[in-house]
């Protein structure tokens, strides 16, 4: 996510104790397969779902958990999405100012098992709200479609929504949603079409499938589309009429620019396609689709989490930096942004942010999330960069995701991988000034 543009400020050294390394934690429910029926008709969306869900666990599976981070921000008194169990088990409670919906099941799941869910939805996107809403006769409805809790060691993580940053930790999944339309609305989703479905007359209706998403996003509206490849994956650039064409091609080629380079750094590009929405006040990512203001350094950004947050995953809301912090390195240093950062206190002028706060600590501080752990974060990064080489250092972050691959990372993990890849001078200096170490 991007909520403005960046600042590069000389800073002062943060220390705390090295952290101790413990074993990396176990994530599940595996074999999570999401197929949704729905309708999209303005800022309306209603629809049916089936969420199926394999048991890796050594013990019965009796409950499962949804997340309804559309509502995030609005709570129960005015919720976004509104989900209703249909089959496979009776809703047992709303939690998390109605994030999480408990679902006891017609039968525990036994280890090795799978079970079926059916749901029925519908949401209302408000106005002017960032991720899940509309911008005139746009419309977002990111967090609408549910997904499952993810379990941490065996225990649901049921953290709250916080309204800064991205406070989730999300699973890959396959997904196959039928989506039905207006005729003259353009979509862009997380998915690929795989062709039109019988539909109502006046209204088109497609499948899209994703084999590897960690959620599904569709935006839509009366919308022109500017198109490119970038080394075989196919870019859309979707705008509205306040925007000219000639940005949204100049856009194309941004996003273009961006899979190329970071795919050449860090790993081929990891959907099918991309498409862009040129819409708000900032910038959002999605699996293989992205949210963006029209200027280049935000929709950069918010393609660099195609690799760091959708590739490679992580807990935003425990350790927000191992997303933000990459994605903004990785912006930086191609719009070569990297010289003006200070390499021996990237983050002293942000105190007393450190990136080991979690969200819950930035909520203090908001403005700090994005000074320290977006700016003062790649800005450390740059340092390991500076002392080792660029290329070099590329294929460092290539490697991690190589080895983390659809995988959730945390930041032990990250800093053992560093360990063994830089010189210790520089793994200190880096500690020291960040506050991880």
């Amino acid at each position: 996510m991007t909520v403005r543009t960046l600042l590069l400020t000389a800073t002062l050294p943060l220390t705390l104790l090295v952290p101790s390394v413990a074993a990396a934690a176990t994530y599940g429910p595996s074999g999570l397969n999401y197929s949704y029926d729905i309708r999209v008709d303005g800022p309306t969306l209603a629809g049916t779902g089936a969420i199926t869900v394999r048991n890796d666990g050594p013990q019965a599976m009796p409950v499962v958990w949804l997340r309804l981070w559309g509502n995030g921000g609005w709570g129960c008194n005015r919720p976004v999405v509104r989900a209703r169990v249909t089959g496979g088990g009776r809703a047992d409670g709303l939690m998390q100012a109605c994030t999480a919906l408990r679902i006891r099941l017609d039968a525990p799941i036994a280890p090795g098992d799978t079970s079926t869910v059916h749901v029925a939805l519908r949401a209302r996107v408000p106005t002017d709200h960032f991720r899940t809403g509309s911008w005139g006769r746009m419309h977002s409805f990111g967090g609408v479609l549910p997904t499952v809790a993810p379990t941490v060691d065996g225990r649901f993580d049921l953290d709250r929504y916080i309204a800064i940053g991205d406070p989730w930790l999300l699973l890959v999944g396959s997904w196959h949603v039928r989506l039905a339309t207006p005729r003259g609305v353009t979509v862009g989703t997380s998915g690929v079409a795989q062709g039109d479905l019988v539909a109502p007359s006046g209204w088109v209706r497609r499948e899209y499938v994703n084999d590897m998403a960690r959620e599904f996003n569709v935006v839509s509206g009366p919308l022109k589309v500017a198109v490119g490849d970038a080394d075989g994956v196919p870019v859309r650039v979707l705008y509205g009429p306040g925007t000219p064409r000639r940005a949204a091609v100049r856009l194309v080629g941004t996003a273009r620019r961006a899979i190329s380079a970071f795919a050449a750094r860090y790993g081929p590009y990891p959907g099918r396609h991309l498409d862009v929405l040129l819409a708000g006040p900032s910038g959002m990512e999605y699996p293989s689709l992205v949210i963006s203001e029209p200027t280049a350094p935000t929709l950069v950004h918010e393609v660099a989490h195609q690799w760091f947050s959708q590739e490679v995953g992580s807990d935003g809301g425990k350790e927000p930096w191992l997303d933000e912090t990459m994605t903004t390195y990785a912006q930086m240093r191609l719009l070569g942004l990297t010289a003006g950062c200070s390499l021996t206190s990237p983050l002293g002028a942000y105190r007393p942010a450190r990136l080991s706060w979690t969200l819950a600590q930035f909520a203090r501080y908001p403005n700090r999330l994005y000074d320290a752990v977006y700016d003062g974060g790649a800005c450390a990064l740059a340092g390991i960069a500076h002392d080792i080489g660029g290329a070099a250092f590329d294929a460092v972050l290539g490697g991690w995701v190589a080895a983390h691959q659809w995988g959730v990372v945390t930041t032990g993990e990250f800093l053992n991988f560093l360990r063994t890849r830089i010189p210790d001078a520089t793994m200190a200096r880096f500690l020291a000034t960040t506050g991880l170490g």
